[in-house]
């Protein structure tokens, strides 16, 4: 029996035929190594993790790879917002979302969270109730405009915030 191109049983796929869009090559069905890796450049186990982040602790900051300085210990945003706050005797719960605050505090928080830990400006902008994410760039904008008058209070700050 000679089944014509026309028909169904021939327009029918094979059982077990791969049908269009359903075929992966073999590389793409195991999962990729990097998909999980910390900072976008380290492979292993969190032990191996904690290696390299306690030998980074104790390294300069390398201009040539700032990729490193994602892969530091840092201080959560929370306890960088707390922390920030505390020392400048205000209430982080007053730097929510939809109450303009103009304070130096949520700015420097803003700094420190940006510029020295290396947050994503989206995270920071929720952690202090920035409703964007420029927002957050506006504040380092201030707090590096501000100069010497704000140093010793950075230092400070960050020296606290180091001891994670």
């Amino acid at each position: 029996m000679s089944v014509s191109w026309a028909s169904s049983a021939a327009r029918e796929p094979r059982r077990g035929a791969a049908t269009a869009g359903s075929w992966r090559p073999a590389w793409r069905s195991r999962r990729a190594p990097w998909k999980n890796a910390l900072g976008g450049l380290l492979v292993g186990s969190e032990s191996f993790a904690m290696r390299v982040r306690r030998l980074l602790a104790e390294r300069q900051a390398d201009q040539d790879v700032p990729q490193l300085e994602g892969l530091r210990a840092r201080p959560s945003l929370d306890r960088i917002v707390a922390v920030v706050a505390d020392h400048f005797g205000c209430a982080a719960d007053e730097w929510s979302s939809g109450r303009r605050s103009d304070a130096i505090g949520r700015a420097v928080a803003a700094f420190l969270a940006r510029r020295r830990f290396g947050y994503p400006m989206g995270a920071i902008a929720e952690a202090l109730g920035y409703r964007r994410h420029s927002s957050v760039g506006t504040a380092v904008s201030r707090v590096e405009a501000a100069g010497g008058s704000i140093c010793e209070a950075l230092a400070s700050l960050q020296e606290q915030l180091a001891n994670v």
